[in-house]
């Protein structure tokens, strides 16, 4: 009887993580059809730079730098602080991607008069902010169709995600205050700050050199490496960012990509909580 009781709350609570993509996939679809049929509003939303004034070489070098000092400033935070300070936990990708906002805006967009906002397309004007809901939806529910199909070609071909990766151990055995903060960290600061790290300064950076597709390509493959997965999860991850990027050309701002990251990890997040914590 106890058995019955869990698995019928498993699967009530795993309804959102079933019901809500599937929406949102349906809705993705009638929108493309309605975007490439009836001659829906243009996608652009923003006056972002798809491809950067700076040079390759000195993006690259920026970037280089920016990670390795956020990767030392992250290890230290957590060797130094996060024990006593378990605050922190919420403000991890924040902490890590400091270090490249303070490169990047002082030798790469001062030297040009931009800001992270003229550059990157943040202002979107009012008027425009029922496409950039459609965009969204449109991008995010392309992006779950996309996952699901690799995963489900991995799966077919015995490419199976590494035990390792899900779930997170801080999901199962944090205090529920310090998984809220890792999940805050998790939707809010890790799409903002990836998307301006990785379809910002990285994908315009590789536009000087190469086509969009190429450009979008390269950027998530490398976005996927860095997640440090299995295969399976790499190609996935890689989609996302391919998709993204190839979503920032279009739109010319990074904030469809940033709602449609913060939107899928909310349902990993989500899930984790929702499954073993709830």
């Amino acid at each position: 009887a106890r058995l019955d009781s869990r698995s019928q709350k498993l699967r009530n609570q795993s309804a959102p993580l079933i019901f809500g993509p599937a929406l949102v996939m349906a809705a993705s679809v009638l929108i493309v059809i309605a975007w490439a049929s009836f001659g829906f509003p243009s996608p652009r939303l923003g006056a972002g730079y798809t491809v950067s004034p700076w040079s390759v070489g000195r993006g690259a070098a920026v970037m280089v730098r920016a990670a390795l000092a956020g990767l030392v400033l992250q290890t230290l935070v957590v060797y130094l602080l996060l024990d006593e300070f378990r605050i922190l936990n919420g403000f991890m990708s924040l902490i890590g991607i400091l270090p490249l906002l303070w490169f990047g805006s002082y030798f790469l967009l001062r030297s040009w008069g931009l800001t992270l906002s003229s550059c990157f397309g943040f202002s979107v004007p009012l008027r425009r902010c029922g496409c950039l809901l459609l965009f969204t939806v449109a991008l995010s529910g392309v992006d779950f169709i996309g996952t699901i199909a690799i995963s489900a070609l991995t799966e077919s071909l015995g490419i199976h995600m590494h035990w390792a990766e899900s779930p997170e151990e801080s999901f199962l055995w944090d205090p529920a205050w310090v998984v809220g903060l890792n999940f805050v960290d998790g939707v809010v600061w890790a799409p903002i700050f990836e998307e301006i790290g990785c379809r910002g300064f990285l994908y315009t950076t590789a536009r000087r050199w190469l086509p969009a597709t190429p450009a979008a390509l390269a950027t998530g493959v490398l976005f996927g490496a860095a997640h440090l997965y299995s295969l399976q999860g790499f190609l996935v991850v890689a989609w996302s960012g391919f998709l993204w990027s190839l979503a920032y050309e279009k739109s010319r701002s990074l904030l469809p990509g940033i709602f449609s990251h913060s939107l899928g990890n909310v349902l990993a997040f989500g899930g984790m909580i929702l499954v073993y914590r709830a």
